[in-house]
């Protein structure tokens, strides 16, 4: 899954990084499938609602303070 994101540019400690993201999801989801699926979902969550709000003050910069 996160193979893709690997480069040849990358350091060790990121490549090791994503390898150990990849297999730590590789593996909850052969143990729990619907337990990887919600992981995945809240991070897709999260990563939404920090894209709004950094588009609502970008676009509405006085309402910082």
């Amino acid at each position: 899954m996160l193979w893709k994101a690997i480069t040849d540019d990358m350091d060790a400690r990121e490549i090791e990084s994503l390898s150990m993201l990849s297999r730590g999801f590789q593996e909850l989801r052969d143990v729990n499938p619907e337990l990887s699926y919600n992981v995945l979902l809240d991070i897709l969550s999260g990563l939404n609602e920090y894209v709004e709000a950094f588009f609502f003050f970008w676009l509405y910069p006085s309402r910082l303070f």
